[in-house]
């Protein structure tokens, strides 16, 4: 029983970073309305508390999908101890928080357009999260190997990438085909992220010839070249539409 102590408490304490992360994406879209909804949104308690309601929602969704890759927030985070899947699980609560955030900047007829604009970022983000379990076995990595450089690593890569989705999902709303036109003139660069991806999977993984990767070189190295790629991304794109109002 005493050995089962440490286990308990631990898997309690992932469960409140999780909570944490889930609070804060919810500070975070209220943060964008009051300084970037449009001024009926703003003006609406209903809408604005809908939308936060919605983003814990979304937030669960978050923290379940990576179950359909391989990576489960119960058996590796918690039961297992897995700090690697405790780091890409929280990366993704707060990648998929700044996305929905995205999608609520800017002014729109309605709050659907809000939401719809959230879901493309959403459908990528997952789909790019599809592509590298399918060509890079991230789940290897991270549930088997229990490798913390490949989970800093991938975490990394999943904050750049959301990032670029939360600045493709921005701005005034227009109509559903201008939205589609103008997410993926802004987001096109994610699949150069993911293009380049894929070969450091293959590389930086755990191997016979290298079973421990260095947690600096084949982690911190790599996740900071893709957060830095992605903020030169941003600079270059520039403010959303409507980001003086």
């Amino acid at each position: 029983m005493c050995g089962a102590t440490p286990n308990f408490h631990e898997g309690r304490f992932t469960a409140r970073g999780f909570v944490a992360a889930s609070w804060l994406n919810v500070f975070l879209v209220i943060f964008v309305f009051q300084k970037w909804a449009d001024a009926a949104l703003k003006s609406s308690i209903e809408e604005q508390v809908g939308l936060c309601l919605l983003g814990l929602v979304w937030t669960m969704a978050s923290i379940l999908m990576p179950n359909l890759f391989g990576i489960s927030a119960r058996d590796d985070a918690i039961e297992r101890r897995n700090p690697a899947a405790r780091l890409v699980l929280l990366s993704s609560i707060l990648a998929n928080g700044l996305i929905y955030a995205g999608g609520n900047i800017g002014g729109g007829p309605s709050i659907s357009n809000n939401i719809f604009s959230a879901a493309l970022g959403a459908i990528l983000f997952f789909s790019i999260w599809f592509g590298l379990e399918f060509f890079g076995q991230i789940s290897v990595s991270i549930s088997e190997e229990r490798d913390f450089a490949s989970g800093i690593r991938i975490a990394g890569f999943f904050m750049a990438i959301a990032l670029i989705l939360a600045r493709a999902v921005a701005g005034d709303w227009h109509s559903v085909s201008l939205t589609i036109r103008d997410f993926f003139h802004d987001a096109w660069f994610a699949f150069g992220l993911f293009a380049i991806a894929i070969p450091v999977e293959r590389f930086a993984r755990p191997s016979a010839q290298n079973p421990f990767p260095n947690r600096v070189s084949h982690g911190l190295l790599p996740a900071a070249l893709y957060v830095v790629a992605s903020v030169w991304w941003l600079a270059r794109l520039g403010p959303w539409e409507g980001y003086a109002r």
